[in-house]
């Protein structure tokens, strides 16, 4: 079976078509500016529900912003990814709830992937701020090794 796509504005214009074919018919001149009032408040109508239908649509697709993701009203954030969007910063607010959550879940995933983007240069951001504190010193040594027990 073929699928046919219909526009509004093709439906519109075959029932206003239809009525005033149907009006110019049957009508004396008084009768036909009644039928053409009530076919433009029938048209009307047509275009509120059409309309109408579109908002209901358009409330749907805000309601799933991402396939398997979750819903704004319904995600309680957990202390860890109220963290992870303050990495963010002024853009937080528009990260969705399922990359937070997948940012918490899977940080070796997302330490690996920036290595993958940034390569050496990553220990040049890094680097800097872990020499205040001696207890996050690492050495590219012990992140191979480590890399080969696994």
């Amino acid at each position: 079976m073929k699928k046919v796509k219909i526009y509004e504005s093709e439906i519109k214009r075959t029932i206003r078509r239809k009525l005033m074919e149907n009006v110019l018919m049957e009508a004396s001149e008084q009768e036909m500016r009644e039928k053409i009032d009530l076919a433009d408040e029938l048209a009307s109508s047509l275009e509120n529900v059409a309309q109408a239908q579109k908002d209901i649509n358009d409330e749907m697709n805000e309601d799933f912003e991402m396939k398997d993701t979750y819903s704004r009203k319904k995600y309680n954030q957990t202390p860890r990814e109220g963290d992870i969007e303050g990495i963010f910063g002024q853009y937080s607010e528009e990260i969705p709830p399922s990359v937070l959550r997948y940012m918490r879940k899977n940080p070796e995933k997302i330490i690996k992937r920036l290595y993958d983007v940034y390569g050496q240069k990553m220990f040049d951001y890094i680097s800097p701020n872990l020499k205040d504190n001696p207890q996050y010193e690492v050495s590219i040594e012990d992140m191979v090794k480590e890399g080969l027990r696994k």
